[in-house]
């Protein structure tokens, strides 16, 4: 187990490795930034003025060391933009896409892993074809048409709830339930798919023999039986969410990452693109390896050679 671990430590930190080469070269290519700066009635001797001061002169390679020496010591540069820190910038909207996406996997999670029991223990009824048709339409559906028609709904006729923002609790009710549709549907066929082939397992019609209550049976010993792919969707789920909300967030102006990473973006703000994408990968590879660990506590079963 501890040599399983500390070989994935090596590999997500190889990983992170290669992404902060990728992204640097990557972000490169977007074009100049300076130029976004500048007015088009700006000589060249501006141009290169504002390109000096963004450290942009220098050749590939010597940005290239000076962007991992920096990082090495924690300073990842400046906003183009913004002027500040791009980790510091970065960090302070962290907070925000956190909610967001613990809001939404709790609300997929709590209502997908219920209704995907529940059409498990129900197979070929109106249960069962109602969820299977409603994890179909959250799947069909796309972010921005969901987002725009729960604005339309619940934020301008019926007033409910505010559209946009961060200010109250209920601010995060419409972006969560817009973010978590496409997993609460997935979290919701495979729970399904999963609990009918713990249900028609030869032990599970042995510990129904012998005459154990069928709560359980269905608790205990399916749904445990059941949860490690359940798992590993989730925890892939929420690494999208933490940072693929960049559609939702900006539908609703919420201030996190993901618009932060469209409004550097447009900007070709080198910096800043780095440290979301770095963010972004330290997430995934973080929740990849906390998955694999957890396997062995979830089915006993697993062991790591």
């Amino acid at each position: 187990m501890k040599r399983y671990f500390i070989k994935r430590i090596l590999q997500a930190v190889v990983t992170i490795l290669l992404i902060m080469v990728l992204i640097f070269f990557l972000s490169r290519a977007l074009g100049d930034p300076a130029v976004l700066f500048l007015s088009e009635d700006a000589g060249p001797e501006q141009l290169e003025i504002l390109r000096e001061s963004f450290g942009l002169d220098k050749p590939i390679w010597v940005q290239f060391v000076r962007y991992f020496t920096s990082a090495a010591r924690g300073d990842f540069g400046r906003s183009f933009k913004w002027e500040e820190p791009a980790l510091g910038l970065v960090l302070s909207r962290v907070p925000a896409t956190m909610q967001l996406a613990i809001t939404a996997v709790l609300f997929s999670a709590t209502f997908g892993i219920t209704l995907g029991v529940f059409t498990a223990l129900k197979r070929d009824t109106w249960l069962d074809r109602f969820g299977q048709s409603l994890a179909l339409f959250g799947q069909a559906l796309p972010h921005f048409w969901l987002g725009l028609m729960l604005i339309l709904l619940f934020g301008v006729h019926l007033k409910w709830l505010p559209i946009s923002g961060r200010e109250h609790l209920s601010n995060v009710i419409m972006p969560a339930l817009t973010l978590s549709a496409f997993t609460l549907a997935s979290v919701t066929r495979l729970t399904r798919s999963s609990m009918l082939d713990v249900l028609n397992s030869e032990y599970i019609k042995m510990v129904r023999i012998k005459g154990v209550p069928e709560r359980t049976v269905i608790l205990r010993h399916g749904l445990r039986n059941a949860a490690v792919p359940i798992l590993t969707l989730i925890a892939l789920q929420f690494s999208y969410l933490l940072g693929g909300s960049v559609i939702v967030e900006t539908i609703f102006a919420w201030p996190g990452v993901g618009r932060l990473a469209i409004e550097a973006f447009f900007r070709r703000d080198f910096p800043v693109i780095q440290v979301v994408v770095l963010f972004m990968s330290f997430v995934f590879v973080f929740m990849n390896l906390l998955v694999d660990l957890l396997y062995a506590w979830i089915d006993p079963r697993i062991r790591f050679r």
